[in-house]
């Protein structure tokens, strides 16, 4: 096996480039990345920001011995880094390589991207390195992933029962599959002719709504609770709190002066925020408000200020890890703004938490400006609670 690391490449097809993994990448992987259902037939658990770094942190130590290649896929449309892959197990000496270490964010899966990722991988392994060998595997039970990779060309060789042991501690089977050099041709041309199909092109992007339905509270409470639970390991009083906020709202809404939206993609709620009066809670209570990814903005607010007529307050403010980069917070942050110039409020206010930097900096590219700061105990950690306002 050889021990000198592949020279940095970019790969670039139509719809997808490859580039060299970087430190630089941590950020925004954690963006789109941070989501369990990406992780669940993987060896290694990617949960938190700390593991997305180590994540990076260990393909970067093995590029550097010499076995692995890693990239970051990124959508060329866009710019925006959709996931990761990876050559594992390389072995030029003997002319074989393995490509996997795969994942894309939901918002892209189901595209070109995937598609084109492995084609530019396997063009690159048998026309540039001059592997006679390509391989891939995946868990016996990933029924998904075994039918995607025959879809490819790849032929299935056989599995490896009890191989190796999951983040959960269940001994899996692998299955092996493989392509040769002189299946390459006919692979390549299918692969080709899919591409040039369309077939795999982009879905549609999230719709907006703001029809309040059966259900849609029950279900916006269940996101806040599992994403903060799973980004941040908040306790469950929060989703209680949640529950409670998203009651009296609708318990006193005014249609003319508040509203909510909801965004949808293939079926499913993906995003919501909310423009509401400002009740004026009592400085000790908790006022719930917005914030990207899970959509709560922890704070109090003074009395008084709070019964002002012209004051909005933006609130449960979520992107779901499904449909995080593709300007959803920006495009319902925008909605809510229009909202309230349109309903003759003068100033909107929120408060957030400082662990949520992408929601920060999509408040002040906005104009708002952070007026306030203060750190207690809420929800099982202790939080640094951050107030904006932004003048309209």
């Amino acid at each position: 096996m050889t021990t000198t690391p592949l020279e940095p490449r970019v790969l670039e097809g139509a719809h997808v480039r490859l580039e060299p993994l970087s430190l630089d990448h941590v950020e925004r992987l954690c963006e789109i990345g941070l989501d369990e259902e990406l992780w669940r037939w993987t060896l290694t658990n990617v949960r938190t920001p700390r593991e997305m770094s180590a994540y990076v942190e260990t393909a970067l130590r093995e590029w550097s011995q010499g076995t692995v290649f890693p990239f970051a896929t990124v959508e060329r449309a866009t710019g925006l880094v959709v996931g990761s892959t990876r050559y594992g197990n390389i072995d030029l000496a003997h002319g074989r390589v393995e490509i996997g270490w795969t994942w894309v964010a939901r918002a892209w899966q189901r595209t070109a991207i995937n598609t084109e990722a492995k084609y530019l991988m396997l063009r690159h392994a048998f026309e540039v390195l001059g592997c006679g060998r390509v391989e891939l595997k995946t868990d016996a039970l990933n029924q998904r992933s075994r039918q995607a990779i025959l879809r490819l060309g790849a032929r299935e060789e056989g599995t490896l029962r009890q191989h190796m042991r999951t983040a959960s501690g269940r001994m899996r089977d692998t299955v092996y599959f493989s392509i040769l050099a002189g299946e390459w041709p006919e692979v390549k041309s299918r692969l080709e002719q899919r591409l040039a199909r369309g077939d795999t092109g982009r879905r549609e992007s999230p719709r907006l709504r703001t029809e309040l339905r059966p259900g849609d509270l029950g279900h916006l409470t269940h996101l806040h609770g599992i994403l903060y639970a799973r980004e941040y390991g908040w306790k469950p009083t929060f989703e209680a709190y949640v529950a409670a906020g998203l009651a009296e709202f609708v318990e006193h809404h005014d249609p003319a002066r508040e509203r909510i939206w909801f965004a949808e993609l293939d079926g499913e709620t993906v995003g919501a925020i909310a423009i509401a009066r400002e009740r004026g809670l009592p400085r000790d209570g908790i006022a719930q408000g917005g914030t990207v990814p899970g959509g709560t903005e922890p704070g109090g607010t003074e009395g008084g200020e709070g019964a002002a007529e012209h004051v909005a307050q933006l609130r449960w403010f979520l992107v779901h890890p499904n449909a995080r980069g593709q300007g959803l917070g920006r495009r319902l942050l925008d909605e809510a703004l229009a909202f309230c110039r349109g309903a003759g409020y003068r100033r909107v206010i929120l408060w957030t938490v400082s662990e949520l930097k992408a929601a920060a900096h999509l408040y002040r590219e906005a104009g708002f400006e952070r007026v306030e700061a203060r750190t207690h105990m809420a929800w099982g950690k202790a939080v640094t609670e951050e107030r904006y306002e932004l003048g309209l």
